[in-house]
């Protein structure tokens, strides 16, 4: 299943331009981050994405009620999909109060139980951070949002959009910092691809 890369850059990018609307940015009561990611999962997603990924995908998700890790790999449906990426993406508080449900189970972010579980000697990992995953950056992108960090009069160091130190405002990483980000992640992919496809057998 391919996924247009410019599609997901714009979806990216819309979320960041509103955050950037608010005075607290990401953090603002009025943004939902968990229906920007809907809505760009229905919009990349295509209607049969359920079907092409069944057993070829694991998804981690946090049980809520035990904290336990369970990997899900077969879906019922695009939405049944759509539904577990959103509950492995559920960071509380930053993306609500209530987490979602799959076969009317709450989950949260995988991260909180297991990262990036490894099943089979031939799965392939992914991770946005830099690590041991097949596909990651390099060295840890995160740290360029770290450098857009200010402090605000109460002590919280939170992702800012490059105004000036103490005015206050708390918005969502510079522009050019989401464009290293995301075509750094896009170089990762098609490095990994062109060392795959060199291998022996």
């Amino acid at each position: 299943m391919v996924v247009e890369g410019g599609v997901i850059m714009s979806c990216v990018l819309q979320a960041a331009t509103d955050a950037r609307a608010r005075a607290l940015g990401p953090l603002s009561p009025t943004f939902n981050i968990h229906n920007q990611l809907r809505a760009g999962l229905s919009l990349v997603l295509p209607p049969d994405a359920h079907v092409r990924v069944n057993g070829r995908l694991l998804v981690s998700l946090t049980r809520v009620s035990d904290g336990r890790n369970v990997l899900l790999s077969r879906f019922w449906s695009r939405q049944e999909l759509i539904e577990a990426l959103l509950c492995t993406s559920f960071i509380p508080f930053f993306s609500g109060l209530r987490p979602g449900k799959v076969r009317g189970v709450r989950y949260i972010d995988g991260g909180f139980s297991d990262n990036t579980p490894v099943t089979s000697p031939v799965a392939v990992t992914v991770s946005p951070f830099a690590g041991e995953a097949d596909i990651c950056p390099a060295d840890n992108s995160a740290s360029m949002m770290a450098e857009s960090c200010h402090r605000l009069d109460g002590g919280t160091e939170l992702l800012s959009g490059g105004e000036t130190e103490g005015d206050g405002d708390v918005c969502a990483a510079p522009w050019d910092v989401l464009f290293v980000v995301c075509d750094e992640m896009v170089s990762t992919y098609f490095s990994w691809l062109e060392k795959l496809t060199k291998k022996p057998g």
